[in-house]
């Protein structure tokens, strides 16, 4: 990930946090992979997948 993304999915990532979205843990049972869109206003969308949870 290219340092200009990293700035951008850590800012991202802190607004989730102080909005109460997700939240901080030490260890988690389960993961999902992740990744990052840049939509056209240059902003970025998080998307995580999933399917092996649902599965």
């Amino acid at each position: 990930m290219n340092l200009n993304l990293h700035v951008k999915f850590k800012e991202e990532i802190d607004n989730m946090i102080a909005s109460r979205i997700i939240e901080v843990l030490e260890e988690s049972e389960w993961v999902s992979p992740m990744v990052i869109n840049i939509k056209k206003d240059g902003r970025i969308r998080i998307c995580v997948d999933y399917r092996d949870l649902n599965a």
